[in-house]
C-alpha cells in the first residue's frame, strides 16, 4: 500500500497553506497532521495573502476554540499581527469571542489588553465597539 504523506508547506493557487484551511475549519485533525509533516514554529508565522492572518488568527476569527488551544499548545504566537495590525485577541474581542479572548489571555497574559492596532484600537475597544459587553 502507498504511503500518504502530507505536504503541509504546499500552497493553493491563491496561496493558502492546508494549515490556513485547517484553521478556518476548526479541524483540529487537520492542523495536528500539519504541524506533524509541516516546518516546525516556523509554519505558524506563514501569514495568508490576502489579510496577513496567520492560522492562529483565523481559528480565533472563525470561534474555533479547540483549535486555538491547540495552536496554543502547538507554540503559535498569540501576539502575531495581520495586515491591520490586528492580534487574534483583537479579532476575538471583534466577533465576541469570549471564550478564545480568556484562553488567549490565559497564555499571554493581559498586557495583551493594551496593545493597539495600525487604528489605535485596543482589543477592548474593537469588543466595545461591536456591542460585546461582557
Amino acid at each position: 500500500m502507498a504511503r500518504r504523506r502530507i505536504v503541509a508547506w504546499w500552497r493553493t493557487r491563491l496561496g493558502y497553506a492546508p494549515l490556513h484551511m485547517a484553521a478556518a475549519a476548526g479541524d483540529v485533525e487537520a492542523l495536528h497532521a500539519c504541524c506533524r509533516h509541516g516546518r516546525g514554529a516556523r509554519q505558524f508565522e506563514v501569514a495568508e495573502p490576502s489579510g496577513g492572518a496567520t492560522p492562529l488568527l483565523i481559528a480565533a476569527a472563525g470561534g474555533h476554540l479547540d483549535a486555538v488551544r491547540y495552536l496554543l499548545a502547538q507554540q503559535a504566537r498569540y501576539e502575531a499581527r495581520n495586515g491591520c495590525g490586528d492580534t487574534a485577541l483583537h479579532v476575538a474581542g471583534r466577533k465576541g469571542h469570549f471564550d478564545i479572548a480568556r484562553c488567549l489571555l490565559a497564555a499571554g497574559g493581559s498586557a495583551q489588553l493594551e496593545l493597539e492596532n495600525n487604528d489605535g484600537k485596543t482589543p477592548l475597544d474593537l469588543a466595545a465597539g461591536n456591542g460585546h459587553s461582557k
